[in-house]
């Protein structure tokens, strides 16, 4: 088989895997997410499939970058200063 079959073949069986696999509950302890919890199914669209994929299917313990409250507002707020590389 060639590269491209080894691929259908993969995407097909992780389909058929997404189809099988229950509820996803992620609740997060820690950080500015601590406390949040977000269910859904892995082929449903939202953000347990993106936390679901981020975690490497599932992974227990899995750490997650995000940014927090203060620093979304922060960066919303002020003006992102950039030294000009132009004179």
């Amino acid at each position: 088989m060639n590269a491209c079959c080894h691929a259908k073949e993969r995407r097909r069986s992780e389909e058929a895997e997404l189809q099988r696999m229950p509820r996803l509950i992620f609740k997060f302890a820690g950080g500015p997410l601590d406390g949040k919890t977000v269910a859904g199914k892995p082929q449903e669209e939202g953000e347990a499939r993106v936390y679901y994929i981020l975690s490497y299917h599932g992974r227990l313990g899995r750490r997650f970058r995000v940014a927090s409250d203060y620093a979304v507002n922060f960066l919303a707020t002020e003006q992102l200063k950039v030294p000009s590389t132009s004179r």
